[in-house]
């Protein structure tokens, strides 16, 4: 995916963090574990209206997805947060 193309947001409610991301096709919402630099999905994954009418995009949200599925590992360094989970990685600058 090229730069810009997701956001995401970490909030906590009570003792429960939440992840929002918004990918190419629309949200997606879901309650998540951080532990040392591990963040897992600790809840079912909400899906929100999407709507994708090009196929690339579509790709990209089905990658984006998969990606999240088994955990990522968090590393923040220089003012970027990576998300990695084997060979693949996100990076996110602060907006």
């Amino acid at each position: 995916m090229s730069g810009g193309q997701v956001t995401v947001e970490l909030d906590r409610v009570g003792q429960e963090t939440y992840l929002t991301a918004v990918l190419p096709c629309g949200p997606v919402n879901t309650a998540v574990t951080i532990d040392g630099s591990n963040m897992t999905l600790s809840g079912k994954l909400a899906v929100g209206a999407s709507g994708c009418v090009d196929p690339a995009k579509g790709e990209q949200q089905t990658w984006a997805l998969n990606f999240l599925q088994d955990g990522v590992q968090l590393n923040y360094t220089n003012g970027a947060l990576t998300w990695t989970r084997g060979q693949d990685s996100l990076a996110f600058g602060a907006v």
